[in-house]
């Protein structure tokens, strides 16, 4: 795995431990149109892929036989426990206020 700044590495260990890869996941929010995928779109999520500033943690997907990088705050896992429910609110929140600072 990449060498992320400290933070960053933690959720990543801390995502990989809570979720059994691959896993599906619908695509909650807004997407550009003409894009390969759109909301509501269900996607097999294979990987953590890479950590952007911009996007937080990238996974690698499929959609149909399209593989595509996508930000995982913009998917909500099918079937998650309340445990899983709860980094991913965790992570979302964190992400979104260290962006802030």
């Amino acid at each position: 795995m990449k060498d992320f700044p400290d933070e960053e590495q933690i959720w990543i260990k801390h995502i990989n431990n809570a979720f059994d890869f691959p896993f599906k996941a619908k695509v909650i929010e807004w997407q550009e149109p003409g894009t390969i995928v759109l909301q509501g779109d269900v996607l097999n999520v294979h990987a953590i892929s890479d950590f952007d500033e911009k996007y937080g943690i990238l996974v690698n997907t499929r959609f149909g036989r399209k593989k595509v990088v996508f930000p995982l705050l913009d998917l909500e896992p099918m079937h998650m426990n309340e445990k899983q429910k709860q980094i991913l609110e965790d992570y979302g929140e964190w992400f979104i206020n260290s962006r802030l600072t």
